[in-house]
């Protein structure tokens, strides 16, 4: 039903949050001994395991993406690293050069075989009304979502208590804005319980907004100011029950194994892994 991909961004942290070393070519091992069927990259700010190569230059670009499908791995998508202009800036100029960088970042996703594109555009402003929020994120995305259309790719952003877009209503409002169907939101499974009270409730709610899924348990609590994203079976969530309303729903795009922030990755997308592929083989 779903192909199901490991985000490297879970991977890519243990070092800084967690003081661990590990290789990229530890990570690409453990996917394909696991059965994933893709990776969801995240090279941002030239750090973590795997920094993204200069996405003007196409071998490096061909190279970087060679490393994932040299293992048998799709590459599903990249989480965008926006370098250029601000999004949430009153200053216009600035948001369309956050748009223009954000292009280059959808054009290098389309380079590797990537069809989802995830951007996190900004921090949270708390004293900006929700109405300014959505204009300034809008007038930004269009023209990203237009050439998303062109390239036949989903791009994303992920409602975060930390992000310009700080719950599932505000994220939905900017998706309508946008008015693309090659622009939606992620489903986090932690995210949605910490932000909207009801991970399963909000699967429903926000069915025709969903356009990838961040797959994990949490436990209610946060970490460093986000839900805690945990392997299956080590928080409260019913994932059967979230999986089975996806699929209720008609949701029919990548799940990705999301293992951000957690101490030890290789454990939680095992058991992430095992209850996907348990609720897709019943």
């Amino acid at each position: 039903m779903w192909k199901i991909c490991l985000g490297i961004n879970g991977f890519a942290v243990l070092g800084p949050i967690h003081n661990v070393k590990v290789t990229y070519e530890e990570v690409l091992e453990h996917a394909v001994e696991l059965g994933y069927d893709g990776i969801e990259l995240d090279g941002r700010d030239g750090a973590g395991i795997a920094p993204y190569p200069d996405i003007h230059d196409a071998a490096a670009v061909a190279a970087y993406a060679r490393q994932v499908t040299a293992h048998g791995l799709e590459v599903v998508g990249i989480q965008a690293g926006v370098t250029r202009g601000e999004i949430g800036s009153p200053d216009q100029s600035s948001r369309l050069e956050w748009g223009r960088c954000a292009v280059e970042q959808v054009e290098f996703c389309h380079a590797m075989g990537g069809v989802q594109c995830g951007f996190w555009p900004a921090m949270k402003q708390p004293d900006l009304p929700q109405d300014e929020v959505v204009s300034r994120m809008a007038e930004a995305l269009r023209p990203v979502a237009a050439r998303a259309e062109e390239l036949n790719l989903m791009t994303t952003i992920e409602p975060e208590a930390i992000q310009l877009a700080y719950n599932y209503a505000l994220a939905a409002r900017v998706v309508d804005a946008v008015g693309s169907p090659n622009f939606r939101l992620i489903y986090d499974c932690g995210h949605a319980q910490m932000l909207d009270g009801d991970a399963l409730e909000a699967v429903t709610k926000y069915a025709d907004y969903i356009g990838h899924v961040h797959f994990c348990d949490s436990d209610d609590s946060n970490f460093q100011n986000v839900a805690r994203h945990l392997g299956a079976g080590e928080g409260i969530l019913d994932l059967d029950a979230i999986l089975s309303a996806l699929r209720n729903v008609g949701y029919d795009r990548w799940v990705q194994a999301d293992v951000w922030g957690h101490p030890d990755p290789f454990r939680a997308s095992r058991l992430l892994k095992a209850t996907l592929d348990a609720f897709q083989a019943a």
